[in-house]
């Protein structure tokens, strides 16, 4: 909770600098810190994106007991169910990019599953992908317990996110308060075989409708900037990489939510780490290429 109020505070003070300076499509990125962890059964987390003040994803680690009974009414085997749910915060048009099952059951019916997919560093979200219906949860991992006899302690294990996905990403399209639609993705992990989630990022292209690249942080990347620039933040040090031939404008700056250059620094080494003596806050670093802005992401601090 912490964290959002922190979101939305920083979309209160900040967003006449980022209007100002958005002359053109752009992803726009969230690095969550520390990370967003649902450890505990039945705990959940709402994310609001684009930070309009209206939520648009939801997580949920779940866990249910229950047990089956004979045509007596007689108890027979106990189940331990555990399911990582995601879906839409809303009955909108927020979608997931999911694979859409059906099963078949004699007697009962026909039944509809969603799986989203973990996709990789990389991957294009875009219209080719599936996306499934915008208010249906789907399960990112599941797995059940018996202590039925004839069958394993661990006899079920479902989901593209099972048994224990590793820094994957969701594909999400999801709903502006003006009525566009963005693609982006959300960074998680599966914790202990569908036990728990962790949300570590998310981004979001600004332009409706357009692609986005499963972990992408900046737009249309010239390939010289996206294969050979690493930026990121870890207890108040920026870390800066630059696997290029000649270093001449490269400029790293930092500024406050209002939009104030608190840091500026050109780029003379290919691997820095910058100590930064700020007050905690959020900040937006930016990464200049002669004069061109290649990167900008939101740090706290």
């Amino acid at each position: 909770m912490y964290h959002n109020k922190k979101l939305v505070q920083y979309s209160l003070l900040a967003s006449s600098f980022l209007l100002t300076r958005k002359v053109q499509s752009e992803v726009l990125y969230t690095d969550i810190n520390p990370d967003i962890v649902l450890n505990e059964f039945n705990s959940s987390i709402l994310l609001d994106l684009n930070e309009d003040g209206i939520n648009d994803f939801h997580f949920l680690n779940w866990n249910k007991q229950f047990r089956s009974y004979n045509s007596y009414g007689e108890p027979m085997d106990y189940f331990d169910l555990f399911v990582q749910w995601v879906g839409p915060a809303y009955l909108g048009n927020n979608r997931i990019a999911a694979q859409t099952y059906f099963d078949y059951n004699y007697g009962i019916g026909i039944f509809v599953y969603y799986y989203p997919f973990a996709l990789e560093s990389g991957a294009s979200i875009s219209p080719d992908l599936n996306f499934n219906p915008s208010w249906l949860y789907q399960s990112m991992a599941k797995k059940t317990y018996t202590d039925a006899s004839s069958m394993p302690r661990l006899f079920d294990i479902e989901g593209y996110w099972a048994p224990g996905a590793d820094e994957k990403f969701l594909g999400i399209y999801f709903e502006d308060s003006e009525y566009n639609m963005h693609y982006g993705w959300i960074r998680c992990s599966i914790i202990d075989s569908a036990e728990g989630i962790i949300i570590h990022d998310f981004a979001y292209e600004t332009e409706p409708e357009k692609s986005i690249l499963a972990g992408a942080t900046f737009s249309d990347p010239e390939p010289l900037i996206e294969s050979n620039f690493t930026l990121y933040a870890h207890n108040n040090v920026l870390f800066l990489y630059a696997n290029v031939d000649t270093l001449a404008g490269v400029f790293l700056d930092v500024f406050d939510v209002q939009g104030n250059m608190v840091f500026t620094k050109g780029i003379t080494n290919h691997f820095n780490q910058i100590p930064l003596d700020l007050p905690p806050a959020t900040y937006i670093t930016r990464l200049r290429v002669n004069g061109h802005i290649v990167k900008s992401a939101k740090i706290l601090f």
